[in-house]
Parts: structure tokens; sequence; C-alpha cells
């Protein structure tokens, strides 16, 4: 069900074999929360009982996080992380992706979000489709302001094409975020990204 190995395969299908994979992944991410609740448990530390062990029913869904370890302590990917992956493969599907994402309740890391901009950047959907996804994490509140400054760096990065869209992502900096460090960030970041470096072409 894992996408690279579907789309490599003939006769399969691709929207079922995702909503199976989505579904899969999610249970395994689970299963990790169960286990950090376990390992938490065991150093020491207390955590309270879900609801349905105070028969409550089931707890609610909380955000999905990215931060589990192993014993070995290897980090796992979380389920966003995963499902971001695929635009590498299928930048097409950078809308389906975001969708499945506010839908699992992921957290929205920075590397997502530079996922998500890469493939807007190569689909056509380019700074309108990334700023809609930018507006639309910020409107739900799931991203910090550490994420959204990682973001309009990506946005530079992979969408700007002139001065008109650097202004335009520059107009996404609330008042909140204009501070002289994050100025000066965006401004690298456009001076960096100016047609050099690798995916970035200022002419296309």
């Amino acid at each position: 069900m894992h996408p690279d190995i579907v789309l490599q395969q003939e006769g399969v299908d691709a929207e079922a074999a995702h909503a199976s994979f989505v579904a899969v992944s999610a249970a395994f991410e689970a299963v990790l929360d169960e286990l950090e609740a376990d390992a938490a448990l065991g150093a020491g530390r207390t955590t309270a009982p879900s609801a349905a062990a105070r028969g409550g029913g089931a707890k609610p869904r909380k955000r999905r996080t990215s931060t589990v370890k192993d014993a070995s302590g290897v980090r796992h990917k979380s389920l966003g992380e995963v499902l971001c992956e695929v635009l590498r493969e299928d930048p097409s599907s950078a809308r389906h992706v975001w969708e499945d994402v506010v839908a699992q309740q992921c957290e929205v890391r920075e590397t997502m979000l530079d996922e998500l901009f890469r493939a807007c950047a190569s689909n056509g959907e380019g700074l309108p489709g990334a700023l809609a996804i930018l507006r639309d994490a910020t409107r739900r509140g799931l991203v910090s302001t550490r994420v959204r400054e990682a973001a309009m760096v990506s946005l530079i990065k992979w969408c700007k094409e002139d001065a008109d869209s650097f202004r335009a992502i520059l107009a996404e900096v609330n008042e909140q975020e204009k501070t002289p460090e994050t100025i000066e960030m965006l401004s690298n970041a456009n001076f960096l990204y100016s047609g050099y470096a690798d995916g970035y072409n200022i002419k296309r």
C-alpha cells in the first residue's frame, strides 16, 4: 500500500491503496502513542488515564506529533511526514495530501510545508496554491510562529518568481512577526534563492 510501491504497479487502485495506507499509518501512530505513554510510566512520570480506562469512552484525538522514538532512540517519521513524502513522486496531489494532513490532525512541521510548497511550484499551482495552504494552516492554528517563519523561507525558495511574488510573500508576515530578525532572515533568503540555488529558477 505504500505510495512508492503502488505507483510502480499496474492494475492497482491507487486511491484505495492510499486510503488504506493512511489508515494503517494512523493505526501505527496510535500504537506508538501507547508505547510512549507506557515508557513515560516506566520512567516514573505520571500520565492521566485514558477516557476509556475511566469508563468515559474513547479518548479525544490529539494532534499527532513526530517526536516518538523507539528504544534505540531512533526517531520515527510522523504520519504527516510520510504523507508529504508522496509529493516527491506525485506533486499534483499537493491539495489532496494537505487535506489528509488536516483530516488526520497531523502536527504540521517545517519539512512538511517545504514538501507541499515544492509540489505547488512543480504542479503549476505556484505561489497562490502554496499561500492557500499556509493560510489554511494558520487559520486552523496548526502552525507556530517558528514554523510560519520557516514556511516563509520555503515560499521564497520554491515559489518566488519576481519582485511582485516576493512582495506577496512579505505581505503574509503579520505585525507580530515583523521583527528585525525575521525581516533580515527573509531578505537573506531572497538573496540566497535568487536564481542560483538548486531547484529555483527566477525565469520559470
